[in-house]
């Protein structure tokens, strides 16, 4: 019953060993190391494509946004940041854009790009829920100074929901169009005025700049 439960509310695998616990029963699911044996054509497929990345940089991060693998790209670039500092093992993004230090003081639209990180942070957790850890740091990045301020700053005057939106396992071309079409439904007298539309274009290839930029108050096309 409880892995029945589990898998109708999509609960991730890790969560499920928790409900299992909690309920007397020993951990169905394992969690294996990337570099286990067992992982091997993971580890190449994920060398793959950060190889196929270079000179841009590209980065595997777990869960809590720590960086797990990096391609030459990415080396040279938190290399150049942090100098003279090494790159601290294990390096978390989070921390390393956050925290007083030389990445934060490259970054010349920092007080922009922090509130934006962190709803990232919270609208790509598994389920849309951070886990424990991940949710705990988050909480103690946004209680430094200057932080807490423009997190509540963009809460106040940037309160915001999803209105409409559409997932598939293939990038369609319609995808973004689907998602607009369903949120013009959902609000409808109030139509387009206000709605912001995030396509996520280019994601196959890495960040980019509709990923990582929220216009409040206009209304941003998909190309």
């Amino acid at each position: 019953m409880i892995l029945r439960l589990a898998r109708a509310l999509d609960v991730p695998l890790r969560e499920r060993n928790g409900l299992l616990v909690a309920a007397g029963y020993a951990p169905m699911y394992r969690e294996e190391d990337l570099s286990a044996p067992e992982l091997d054509r993971v580890e190449l497929a994920l060398a793959t494509m950060l190889d196929s990345h270079d000179p841009f940089p590209a980065v595997v991060m777990d869960r809590g946004w720590n960086i797990l693998r990096a391609n030459q790209g990415a080396r040279r670039l938190f290399g150049r940041l942090l100098h003279p500092q090494p790159i601290p093992d294990p390096a978390n993004v989070l921390r390393l854009m956050i925290e007083p230090g030389p990445v934060q003081r490259s970054v010349l639209n920092w007080a922009s790009v922090v509130p934006l990180l962190l709803e990232r942070a919270r609208r790509e957790a598994v389920g849309g829920v951070l886990d424990r850890d991940t949710a705990g740091l988050v909480e103690r990045l946004c209680e430094l100074p200057g932080v807490a301020t423009l997190v509540a700053d963009l809460e106040t005057t940037a309160p915001w929901m999803v209105v409409g939106w559409q997932a598939s396992r293939s990038l369609r071309a319609d995808l973004a169009i689907d998602a607009l079409e369903m949120a013009v439904h959902d609000r409808g007298a109030a139509g387009l005025e206000g709605l912001v539309h995030h396509s996520d274009r280019g994601v196959q290839t890495g960040l980019n700049w509709s990923s990582q930029h929220r216009l409040v108050g206009e209304t941003v096309g998909a190309r």
